[in-house]
């Protein structure tokens, strides 16, 4: 049981100020970015060389990072099979974008919702821009929408819109957190049951192109993901804060200079196991929560 597959956190700067940001990022904020380029460049080879063969560039805002196009070459020179980008859209870097395989942005509501959510009136349009040039090459596109009371009846007009953007091959919707920024942000978390609600819908307006998911998991789910040990936990590598954790930072955090793959692999398989065997006394639920009960069953390392 191997994880091949890590995002890379490249900076805390964000060019955006989004009223439910977990990590509170911020454009001034004060980065060695020629410290963390090399100090990129030395994890990618190491996670190369230890069978890591996909790799996602994130923030704060990855594009903001001066020397991205640089490392997103990089990784593709030393051989990764999957080099992918996380962005709000703010930047159309036709460079960056004709470079990478997949493109991840990030979609909160039309424009009046999007933009004040986003804290900027110009988001939506310069999100269009992306989407648009990422439909003109075909660049395969995945969205993620941050579900809260202000913008949840958004989804049905943005799954319509979708139908003109078929490169988009999936919509994450993913429940906002009460962390960073949106702890203290007047938008408030919404039911996930909701959401079941809605994906006949979302799926027929999309003619079943385009695939909604969300995280209320059924039993085939964690059959599916778990009881056959596939490994789905994000692996976060923060370059700026110089740790690497397993889901969230309050889980096994530890110092990237220390990492050893194999200890983190077997990390994945007992944390696997424990929530498969955690999931077994939930399987009479129609749904479970998969994003809370994670949250509990997870435990910080000593």
């Amino acid at each position: 049981m191997k994880c091949n597959r890590v995002n890379i956190i490249l900076t805390h700067r964000c060019n955006l100020n989004c009223k439910h940001c977990y990590m509170n990022a911020s454009y001034n904020v004060d980065e060695d970015f020629d410290k963390i380029f090399l100090n990129a460049k030395q994890l990618l080879s190491t996670l190369f060389d230890d069978g890591i063969n996909e790799i996602m560039f994130t923030g704060g805002e990855c594009t903001t990072f001066p020397r991205i196009v640089e490392l997103a070459k990089y990784a593709k020179d030393i051989g990764f099979n999957k080099v992918d980008i996380f962005t709000n859209g703010m930047i159309l870097n036709k460079e960056l974008f004709d470079l990478v395989d997949t493109c991840y942005l990030s979609i909160d509501g039309l424009e009046h919702n999007h933009n004040f959510v986003r804290g900027n009136n110009n988001s939506f349009k310069n999100l269009l821009k992306t989407l648009d040039y990422l439909k003109e090459t075909d660049k395969i596109t995945y969205l993620q929408f941050t579900a809260n009371n202000h913008n949840i009846n958004d989804l049905y007009d943005i799954s319509k819109m979708l139908i003109d953007y078929l490169n988009v091959r999936k919509v994450k919707i993913v429940n906002q957190s009460n962390e960073g920024r949106a702890a203290g942000s007047e938008l408030e978390p919404i039911d996930l049951y909701q959401i079941k609600e809605m994906l006949p819908v979302l799926y027929e307006n999309t003619r079943y192109h385009i695939q909604f998911l969300c995280d209320l998991w059924s039993k085939y789910d964690v059959e599916n993901y778990y009881l056959y040990n596939e490994i789905i936990l994000p692996i976060w590598f923060d370059l700026v804060d110089n740790v690497y954790y397993i889901y969230c930072k309050d889980c096994f955090v530890k110092n990237i200079n220390e990492i050893d793959i194999n200890k983190l692999h077997n990390n994945l398989k007992d944390i696997s196991l424990e929530i498969t065997n955690h999931f077994k006394t939930k399987l009479d639920q129609a749904y479970i929560d998969v994003e809370s009960t994670l949250a509990n069953v997870f435990k910080k390392e000593d």
